[in-house]
């Protein structure tokens, strides 16, 4: 079995009390485990019944238990296994995709599965029959019959005849559980074929045929002769696979009650063998090779790389016209990196395979961007080969200290200056006041943060002898002054008590 999932988990109005349905892959011709967790959201106790809908041929559902009565606001798990009858689906012949035998599956004309119903053995609104065998509606109305409906390109042809008045020939309208699929105007005496085609979904559904726009004179009777509804579905032979579905009804007394169901497509695949083999190059590129057995072209191959920080990059080749794959990975960080490989759901005609573990020892080589500083850099990935390093960030124990109040300390304008070494004991706490001296370059903008408070504020300096208020401060605690002048040059500085 190539996979099983839920192919429209909002198929049914009561979808939400059908919680999960988990379903595990496994290799063609083994039976597959499932769970399936109905929810009870009442305030009561529910009996629930659990039973398939529209198993394909040759495939059966072996259920532990059916019914169980769930407790107010509970849920309870039904387990089962899905498998197949080997005597009404053969084994494969081979693994080999190219195989007629899987072919078969990607057919775009598969054989077909016709159904007919004969006119005079369905519902019928009114009307009499007559022998042919057929049915005549001659008033408004119409046939029905329900039909248990397959996905696929469905065909539904109606053999008719009609009758008309006053030049006018009765109307044909076909549909499917209430959806017209087309209207015909039925012109001839004798029985033609009328198609109508529609992609069709799983489940029993109503087929009506209608005639509506009767009309009896003196003369003529508008009627229409309907002689058989013939519906033919393209399915795909039985190891294609195809949609089943479950249901879940809750029992009150003699009525069952739908709470929803799920619709799953079961897909039988040959088994692939994968191949893998890793090596780290000089250049530190690590080469990811391999193949898949029976050679085919064109299967994707899903390579999972992690490495020692947890990062993980997902990295899809696909396999050339000999089977083989190749992918070359630029390692994002030194140490032993785990590569794993594996053909996934749903990326060729090969069935999914558990991945396929290798460890490689990756060797990074030295660059300005890889966040370590190597090969004479100054600073990381800054200095020496790389980029000059831009100033370093204006902290504390980066900053020029002012010194003691009063005195003049000359820094570039783009700089970094403290006011905490030179603050006099004896001033305890105080606001500080910042002031310029003589022969500054300016405007020097600057911003400030006290290390304690962490108060913080900005302003700019744009003449000699200017002064600013700061923060209110003491020895123990630095305030920060990160000047933000441009263009070069020098702005002298000092600070007083406030």
């Amino acid at each position: 079995l190539g996979h099983v999932a839920d192919v429209n988990p909002f198929n049914n109005v009561a979808q939400e009390n059908i919680h999960s349905m988990v379903m595990k892959s496994a290799s063609p011709w083994q039976d597959v485990p499932f769970r399936f967790e109905v929810h009870n959201d009442y305030d009561h106790d529910l009996p629930v019944e659990v039973e398939p809908v529209n198993l394909l041929p040759g495939y059966r559902l072996k259920m532990e238990q059916a019914r169980a009565v769930l407790a107010p606001h509970s849920s309870h798990v039904f387990e089962g296994i899905f498998g197949w009858d080997s005597s009404v689906i053969p084994t494969p012949p081979n693994q080999n995709p190219g195989d007629p035998y899987w072919q078969a599956c990607n057919d775009e004309n598969p054989p077909s599965v016709v159904t007919i119903y004969e006119a005079d053995d369905v519902f019928h609104s009114g009307g009499y029959p007559i022998e042919g065998p057929g049915w005549v509606l001659d008033t408004n109305g119409f046939l029905s019959t329900d039909h248990d409906f397959v996905p696929g390109r469905t065909t539904i042809t109606v053999l008719a005849a009609g009758q008309p008045s006053n030049g006018v020939s009765p109307r044909m309208t076909v549909g499917v559980d209430g959806r017209p699929l087309g209207s015909v105007e039925v012109e001839s005496y004798y029985v033609e074929e009328f198609s109508f085609v529609l992609d069709a979904t799983l489940g029993k559904k109503e087929i009506r045929v209608s005639f509506d726009n009767d009309e009896d004179n003196e003369v003529e009777d508008r009627a229409l002769y309907v002689q058989e509804v013939i519906v033919e579905t393209q399915v795909p032979p039985p190891h294609c696979g195809g949609v089943w579905g479950l249901s879940a009804w809750g029992l009150l007394g003699d009525y069952r009650v739908p709470l929803g169901g799920s619709s799953f497509v079961a897909e039988a695949k040959p088994i692939g063998t994968l191949t893998t083999n890793s090596t780290t190059n000089p250049d530190g590129t690590i080469t990811v090779t391999g193949t898949v057995t029976p050679p085919y072209g064109g299967q994707d191959v899903r390579i999972t790389v992690r490495y020692p920080s947890g990062r993980v990059d997902i990295i899809d080749v696909v396999t050339d016209s000999g089977g083989g794959y190749t992918a070359t990975i630029e390692p994002r960080e030194r140490g032993t990196v785990s590569i794993a490989t594996e053909l996934p759901r749903g990326g060729g005609p090969f069935a999914p395979t558990d991945p396929t573990e290798t460890t490689v020892n990756a060797c990074v080589p030295a660059s300005c961007s890889d966040g370590i500083q190597n090969q004479g850099e100054t600073g990381i990935d800054c200095g020496g080969p790389c980029a000059p390093c831009g100033p370093p960030p204006c902290t504390a124990a980066t900053a020029v200290d002012l010194g003691a109040p009063g005195t003049n300390v000359t820094v570039p304008v783009s700089g970094c200056v403290r006011v905490q070494n030179g603050y006099p004991p004896w001033w305890g706490t105080r606001t500080m006041r910042l002031e310029t001296a003589w022969g500054g370059s300016y405007p020097v903008p600057f911003t400030w943060t006290n290390t304690c408070s962490g108060s913080s504020g900005s302003g700019t300096f744009t003449a000699d002898w200017q002064a600013k208020n700061l923060v209110t401060t003491n020895q123990n605690c630095a305030t920060v002054i990160d000047l933000r002048g441009t263009g070069g040059g020098t702005v002298t500085l000092r600070y007083w008590a406030g």
